[in-house]
């Protein structure tokens, strides 16, 4: 079946359009048909009994059914199959079909069917999977939206936050306008505060949420998460003039700067007495790094992404150690929303393959994403193992 479906790929390449999640599946279902309808003898006996005379009359009735198929299913989004393959490309799909038959199960060796034959008998498989297609789509309405109300908050930089001219931009916004580009719908980004985002998920105010969430075996029982696409760690940050830190325990004997009340603060000084480290907070994570800056502390602890931007924008401080909390950021989803989250992470296994994901890492964060990072690794199933929701179904993350 590879060779098909390096063949399938070249001929939806033709029309240049992606192909991503709901007409993944209509690859899939159409290949899985096609597969078993020439591994039945009746089917081939059949076809190779028909009278050329029949057999045009049947193309003309089939090509017209295809092309009013394929028109409805396009109608729903679809990529019709049915345009811009040539009779010809239907015979040497149709003639593989068979080789790869044959392989298997060493049925109707050396089977050939007439040109004419073989067009028929695959233009009839084409037009039932364009009626595939088009239930597919229509079964699939609760979840093809044109239109996706998603929420996250506004004022977490460089996720999100307000643009001096109006609106928002940031991380997030990018990551929620390219899956609403990829999925062919609308977004409509409502920046709110965090408290409030996860109860107006479960109250059915926003469809599902693209602010940075961690995933947490709590919230799992009660939502249901997207595969992560960030690593949620934390990350030091020194002066210009530094010494290279590989180890925590190096900032013995030094001054860390927190923001006060902070997860990264009730961190820091519970790991006081370990490290032997001094840990001073302050009101914002702003002030914290400038701590840094001016020499009253080494270093700035912070979340991996924050602490990126923050250096980013302040060239008087580095990057420094990495400590890594084993927990991602995924997108939150309803508990009934399965069909929307597969969607969804779908579209996200794209974003990370195609390097897109990476490429808004780097624009702001100001550095690559790690090897073997959340942003670059695709993972099976869908939603993030070891968590309520996670299914391993076979599905494998492709683009």
């Amino acid at each position: 079946m590879a060779r098909l479906d390096a063949a399938f790929d070249a001929l939806y390449a033709k029309e240049g359009r992606p192909l991503i999640a709901p007409a993944r599946l209509i690859r899939a279902s159409l290949l899985q048909m096609l597969f078993s309808s020439v591994r039945n003898p009746a089917v081939l006996e059949m076809e190779a009994g028909h009278r050329q005379g029949h057999a045009r009359h049947q193309l003309t009735q089939t090509l017209a059914g295809a092309v009013d198929l394929c028109a409805r299913a396009q109608t729903l989004g679809a990529q019709c199959i049915v345009y811009n393959f040539s009779l010809l490309t239907y015979a040497e799909i149709h003639q593989q079909l068979i080789n790869e038959s044959c392989a298997m199960d060493g049925s109707a060796e050396g089977f050939r069917l007439s040109p004419m034959q073989n067009r028929i008998w695959v233009m009839k498989i084409i037009v039932s999977a364009a009626s595939l297609a088009a239930t597919l789509f229509l079964s699939s309405a609760a979840f093809a939206q044109d239109k996706y109300t998603v929420a996250l908050d506004g004022t977490f930089a460089p996720h999100a936050m307000p643009k001096l001219g109006g609106g928002i931009e940031g991380f997030n916004v990018d990551l929620a306008n390219l899956i609403g580009e990829r999925l062919g719908a609308e977004m409509d980004i409502v920046a709110t505060q965090f408290s409030g985002i996860l109860p107006g998920l479960q109250a059915g105010t926003y469809d599902f949420v693209v602010a940075p969430t961690t995933i947490t075996e709590e919230r799992a029982t009660n939502l249901l998460f997207s595969e992560g696409y960030l690593n949620t760690d934390f990350l030091f940050l020194v002066g210009n003039d530094a010494p290279e830190i590989t180890d925590m325990e190096e900032f013995e004997g030094k001054v860390i700067a927190v923001n006060k009340g902070s997860a990264y603060d009730s961190w820091a000084r519970d790991l006081a007495e370990e490290i032997g480290w001094t840990v001073e907070s302050y009101g914002t994570n702003t002030d914290a790094v400038q701590a840094v800056v001016s020499g009253r502390a080494f270093a700035n602890v912070a979340g991996n992404t924050v602490s990126a931007w923050a250096a980013q924008k302040n060239p008087n401080v580095k990057p420094s150690y990495l400590f890594s909390t084993g927990k991602v950021w995924g997108m939150p989803f309803r508990k009934d929303d399965v069909e929307l989250r597969n969607t969804v992470e779908m579209v996200i296994e794209c974003l990370k393959i195609d390097g897109t994901i990476a490429e808004l890492h780097e624009k702001w964060f100001g550095l690559a994403p790690a090897e073997g990072s959340a942003a670059v690794t695709p993972v099976a199933g869908f939603g993030e193992p070891g968590y309520d929701g996670y299914v391993d179904d076979g599905h494998e993350p492709s683009c």
